[in-house]
């Protein structure tokens, strides 16, 4: 018997836990975020996904760009 598209998905998701390559997060947010988030991704030609690892890449760096060795360390201390 086929599996439905909500089965697959399920599927989908648990082998990507499994495999170590992905953790899952489950968030709500204001509709303006989410809008703006689908406007980047569509302009960026890229999943939200994606765009999402991107920004949050772009802003550790940023951070870690800003803070001296004492800070750096800190921030990873902190994992």
């Amino acid at each position: 018997m086929a599996m439905s598209d909500a089965e697959r998905q399920r599927a989908y998701r648990q082998r990507q836990l499994k495999e170590g390559t992905a953790a899952r997060i489950n968030i709500v947010v204001d509709a303006p975020a989410k809008a703006a988030l689908s406007r980047l991704s569509r302009h960026r030609g890229e999943t939200q996904r994606v765009t999402l690892e991107r920004i949050i890449a772009e802003a550790e760096q940023s951070t870690v760009d800003a803070l001296d060795a004492q800070g750096r360390r800190q921030y990873y201390e902190d994992d």
